[in-house]
């Protein structure tokens, strides 16, 4: 990372920087990369979302594709097979989709079908990838495996790849299942035709190079197709042996070991003859090459009983928050009689002693009735379904808290099909089910098929309860295509989305921010007196945090242009959190307590706050003049807090604001010149009412010895509470110029918090007047007081004196 040497302004010397102003006050600015929460360098080329690409305040479009009809519409044959549902802009709850047909050719959607949604050539926008069967025209074969790239462009949608990845014979297809090929080879589990899905499409960006790969699950084979720069060929396959009566292949994407690309997670589930026999192993994918990571069996054990599943689903995402994806399964366990679902998840840690992630499953799952043999892998799906910046999961019809709001336990927040009448339940069952947010409210959807040909959208409402957000009738079910339409969301139209492409990164330190200024004790400046002011920690006191200064910094966003960015600000910063991965989640709030103490002089104890700052380009967006801007995200590290003798200071801060006599307006060495008790209670006053006053003063005498005072908001000898100081200061760009490099520290909007408690300890110390200098003209009253005071952007404490 790059180290941002603008001169400072208002420096003769154009060498002289920003960091050397800091190193001056004490900043040792070689602080060096960034590391993991492992204590590893981040890779090269890191950025907190982990990816090249990544698509912002997202607002999904529905892609339906199967049947004719919608909304009650009468079937007709030469009605087109698919749509495009969006909601109606303005947003209106009350309105149900707007319908916009793609025009063209889509017999080809007629045959059997699966479907994914990604962005398959890295211009933010995503495409719609749909694998199908189609009669095959080579001899000897009956169908191939198929596929299509639909992208909305020019304004309509339109196919802009095709290709055959696979052709099957007649035995072929009889050997899947058994069963004739001709009606159930591919797409379901025995006679069980509505149920089981075993045609399945997911994509991930599986090389990281901010393009994403598409997997597709046929029966018992893998074929990862490449993106758009690969020709969208098929450049890996993976075949199972069948080892039992059926093979059923379940998979998902995301980034699981934190390498900044996506790995496939493919569920191998061999089903015995009898429904409930069978094994499910998991295996996780890396590369384009499909290199096996990990892999085992779908197992758990709670309490000392083992449960292992037969089948299962799986999805991907980080249910702890801890910024590490962990790989959730539903499905049914291996001989259990009564039907019962299962839900467990597959944990990701980091071992030290291999260097590496491994992953094992988490002592504990949860199960809940199915009541149907033939339910055998229930859907399961993660993501912020009410908007709490924390991802919650679904399994069969069940929503689950995120495990970090439960101590690690399964706990249930709500049931989905709570609005849903018993005959749509059916739709959670099994591949019918996509995730999105179809109105911008930052709440994941759901749009999915019931069992009986109905779509349905829902998700949270304001009062977290799950609502109808839209649905229709999808028409045309017959004998001659008996196969279910299917469903999957996405930003296919590009107008509802910013989209980001990472640039670079630099480290940038923040100006100087005094958060605490220490007057000199008073003291006769010619006459040997010592004394002591004090900040946290008091004479005789053991230090502790309960008793100290605290001071905590947050991840903020910087925009170039002000103004431009003002009705998206707070979805855009919700979607760099919820993206976070493991080495950004520790750095979304910086926190840390600190004790200080000033001998015969006024001290200045100051922060500046070091800042991985984060470039990202716009390259997609509705509003053009957005388009080519530039986003930061900026996580903090560690800040430096040090202590400053103020005349050093204010000589060394560079144009900051100097702490002058409006702050201290007293002179050290002079007792008399500090403020009366009467201006201590104005300042207190005039500083919100926030701080402490010791009610008593202490008489200084002759001697040896001196007096103290030690006080607290928790004392009964003081008054007023204790400091809750926010500080916000706005980006200083405005205008432009986003440029790494270049920047005179770092001035792209930041945050941070002062604080106290009601134990937080104030202590002064003066000593008496000794014997060989004693003159009872010099006699003196003390006491102690702090109040908040603000200079420029900056607010901060001040712990004083008042005497008489």
């Amino acid at each position: 990372m790059a180290a941002g040497l603008m001169p400072v302004i208002g420096c003769g010397d154009a060498k002289y920087t920003h960091n050397d102003m800091l190193e001056e006050l004490g900043v040792d600015t070689d602080i060096g990369e960034l590391e993991t929460p492992a204590g590893e360098p981040v890779r090269e080329n890191y950025n907190p979302v982990n990816k090249p690409v990544m698509q912002l305040a997202k607002r999904s479009e529905i892609f339906v594709a199967g049947y004719p009809g919608w909304s009650g519409d009468i079937w007709d044959e030469n009605t087109p097979h698919h749509a495009v549902l969006d909601w109606p802009d303005p947003i209106q709850t009350t309105t149900d989709f707007t319908r916009y047909i793609i025009s063209g050719d889509d017999e080809w959607l007629l045959s059997e079908r699966a479907m994914a949604a990604g962005d398959v050539d890295g211009d933010g926008v995503d495409e719609i990838f749909v694998a199908y069967m189609k009669t095959s025209e080579q001899a000897g074969y009956v169908v191939d495996l198929a596929f299509r790239v639909i992208k909305y462009e020019d304004g309509q949608y339109t196919v802009i790849a095709e290709n055959t990845v696979d052709s099957y014979t007649g035995a072929d297809l009889t050997d899947m299942t058994g069963y004739d090929y001709d009606t159930e080879y591919y797409m379901y589990f025995s006679e069980y035709f509505g149920w089981i899905n075993n045609f399945n499409a997911v994509c991930g960006d599986a090389d990281g190079n901010g393009l994403a790969e598409t997997l597709i699950s046929f029966n018992k084979s893998l074929f990862l197709i490449g993106d758009s720069a690969g020709s969208y060929d098929c450049i890996k396959s993976v075949t199972y042996d069948k080892s039992t009566a059926y093979k059923l292949l379940k998979t998902s994407a995301g980034d699981v070991d934190n390498n900044g690309a996506d790995e496939f997670v493919v569920v191998e589930n061999d089903v015995e003859s009898d429904l409930l026999s069978g094994t499910a192993v998991y295996h996780i994918y890396t590369g384009a090459a499909l290199d096996e990571l990990d892999s085992g069996s779908v197992a758990a054990t709670e309490g000392g009983i083992p449960v292992a599943l037969k089948s299962a689903s799986c999805a991907v995402g980080d249910l702890d928050a801890d910024g590490l994806n962990e790989v959730l399964f539903a499905g049914q366990a291996e001989g259990d009689a009564s039907y019962n679902y299962y839900m467990m998840i597959l944990d990701t840690e980091w071992d030290e002693s291999s260097g590496r992630f491994t992953f094992s499953f988490l002592p504990q799952y949860e199960s809940f009735s199915s009541g149907s043999i033939e339910h055998i892998a229930p859907n399961c799906a993660i993501a912020d379904f009410d908007g709490d910046g924390e991802k919650e999961f679904i399994g069969f019809k069940y929503m689950y808290k995120n495990l970090s709001e439960t101590d690690g336990s399964f706990v249930r927040e709500s049931a989905v099909s709570d609005v849903l009448s018993l005959v749509s339940e059916g739709c959670l069952y099994d591949a019918g089910m996509t995730i999105g947010d179809i109105d911008g409210d930052g709440r994941a959807d759901i749009a999915y098929i019931s069992i009986d040909r109905d779509m349905y959208c829902m998700g949270f409402n304001l009062t977290n309860q799950w609502v109808r957000k839209g649905g229709g009738s999808l028409e045309g079910h017959g004998v001659d295509n008996p196969w279910c339409p299917t469903v999957v969301m996405g930003n296919f139209d590009g107008n509802d989305c910013i989209a980001i492409e990472f640039v670079e990164s630099e480290v940038l330190f923040t100006d100087p921010h005094p958060i605490a200024v220490l007057a000199s004790n008073p003291y006769w400046s010619d006459i040997d007196m010592y004394g002591e002011t004090s900040f946290g920690v008091g004479t005789g006191i053991e230090e502790g945090t309960e008793r100290a200064i605290g001071f905590s910094v947050g991840f903020s966003v910087g925009y170039e242009f002000e103004g431009l960015f003002n009705s998206w600000d707070v979805s855009i910063k919700a979607s760099f959190e919820s993206s976070f991965d493991w080495t950004a989640s520790e750095s979304l709030s910086i926190e840390e307590t600190c004790t200080y103490t000033t001998e015969n002089e006024d001290k200045v104890i100051f922060a500046t706050v070091p800042y991985d700052v984060f470039y990202y380009r716009v390259i997609n967006s509705p509003d053009p003049a957005m388009v080519g801007t530039m986003i930061t995200a900026n996580l903090p590290r560690k800040a430096f807090t040090i202590p400053v003798e103020r005349s050093y200071y204010n000589e060394h801060n560079g144009s900051t604001p100097d702490i002058g006599g409006t702050v201290l307006s007293h002179t050290v060495g002079h007792p008399l010149s500090y403020p009366s008790s009467y201006q201590a209670s104005q300042l207190i006053a005039a500083g919100s009412n926030q701080g402490v006053k010791s009610v008593n003063m202490m008489d200084v005498g002759q001697g040896s010895g001196g007096t103290s005072i030690e006080v607290s908001v928790a004392n009964t000898g003081c008054s007023t509470f204790a400091f809750d100081i926010g500080v916000n200061i706005e980006a200083e760009a405005g205008v432009g110029g986003f440029v790494a490099g270049v920047s005179a520290g770092f001035h792209y909007g930041e945050s941070y918090s002062i604080t106290t408690t009601s134990t937080t300890i104030y202590g002064g110390f003066v000593e008496n007047i000794p014997a060989d200098s004693f003159d009872a003209g010099r006699i003196f009253s003390w006491g102690l007081f702090s109040y908040r005071a603000a200079l420029g952007n900056d607010k901060f404490i001040v712990v004083q004196y008042y005497t008489e």
